[in-house]
């Protein structure tokens, strides 16, 4: 409620992106943990977990929640490593308005799940992640040592929307 007018304000929905990295025991490459959404908006696009933040939960809580809900597993090691702010608009309209708080999880154990029901999982090297053509339009994705050296970092994305 901004007080001044006496209006409910709209706000920007908050948001986690889980980065999970870890080191493959056969092949000694570093992989990620991706998912390929299985339903719309986006169906197709494959990225990193994402999760909206409950009201009263930590980021934290919300990273270790979404990883839970979507993976079976749990983390031991969750980092900040920076905040993405996405706007879309459309002509006058803004359609989307997201804060994304971006971190970095490992030491992941639990028993994996690779489907649920809107969306699959599967853990690729990086080198195979970043030449697909089906990522989701804002997609980066760094190696493992560079997260681990990361200090935190902004940055905001406003564009004309598309497939919202």
């Amino acid at each position: 409620m901004d007080d001044a007018i006496s209006e409910v304000e709209k706000q920007p929905k908050t948001s986690v992106i889980v980065v999970v990295g870890r080191k493959n025991k056969e092949t000694e490459k570093d992989e990620f943990l991706m998912n390929r959404r299985l339903r719309q908006p986006y169906f197709g696009k494959v990225a990193t977990i994402t999760g909206k933040v409950r009201f009263g939960e930590t980021l934290e809580e919300a990273v270790l929640r979404e990883l839970f809900e979507e993976s079976r597993l749990t983390a031991k090691t969750v980092k900040l490593v920076g905040i993405y702010h996405k706007l879309r608009v459309r002509e006058t309209e803004t359609v989307q308005d997201v804060l994304f708080y971006r971190h970095f999880v490992t030491d992941v154990s639990g028993e994996f799940i690779d489907r649920i029901p809107f969306q699959e999982n599967f853990w690729a090297p990086r080198e195979d992640i970043l030449q697909r053509n089906d990522l989701y339009d804002n997609f980066t994705l760094d190696s493992i040592d560079d997260y681990l050296a990361m200090p935190l970092n902004f940055s905001e994305d406003k564009r004309e929307a598309q497939d919202y």
